[in-house]
């Protein structure tokens, strides 16, 4: 399980669970993160989470994310405190965070990397701390304009995100405009 070969030009990304369950469900797993000039890391707090997606929108039931082929094709890959600053900044994160968004912030914080999150606290934590944030809503922008899918194709999967992880952007986050627009306009498809 050898991570991709990675370019200089490729920033890190950490993953906290919210962001995870919502770009697993762009197509029942994380390929979808191959289009991205990202280097993506899941913290070993988030991989110890249940993470689970439903199965189908009018379904109660649920699956396990399976990081494993993720992480045998390179596209993630498990992070974990390096040192005792990340493991103080950690403990210090999760007095008011959930352990998988509290040790991604602490990583993203003590490495420089983004911090792919849509829990609003981390984002106002990440914010105090001077970490870039990206929101499920500008990923799948940049997805979509990646992956040349038409726009019924995007309204599509920005549904299947909203039904089978229950996600829905906030107002104020910076794609949301975009996404209901898309899904809207598509409403028939």
């Amino acid at each position: 399980m050898r991570p991709k070969p990675r370019s200089r030009a490729e920033p890190d990304a950490v993953l906290d669970t919210c962001c995870l369950v919502n770009l697993a469900a762009v197509d029942g797993t994380l390929e979808c993160l191959a289009k991205f000039d990202l280097t993506w890391h899941v913290p070993t707090a988030v991989q110890a989470e249940g993470i689970f997606i439903r199965t189908a929108a009018d379904s109660r039931e649920v699956r396990r994310i399976d990081l494993d082929p993720a992480m045998a094709s390179g596209v993630v890959n498990i992070c974990a405190p390096a040192d005792d600053t990340e493991t103080a900044l950690y403990v210090g994160y999760a007095l008011s965070l959930d352990d998988g968004e509290a040790m991604a912030l602490a990583i993203a914080k003590n490495r420089g990397w983004k911090l792919a999150t849509d829990d609003r606290k981390a984002q106002t934590k990440a914010k105090e701390a001077g970490v870039v944030l990206v929101t499920t809503p500008e990923l799948m922008q940049v997805w979509a304009l990646r992956t040349g899918c038409s726009e019924m194709e995007a309204a599509s999967t920005l549904r299947r995100i909203e039904t089978l992880a229950r996600f829905a952007p906030s107002d104020d986050s910076p794609a949301a405009r975009w996404w209901r627009q898309v899904v809207e306009k598509n409403a028939e498809a």
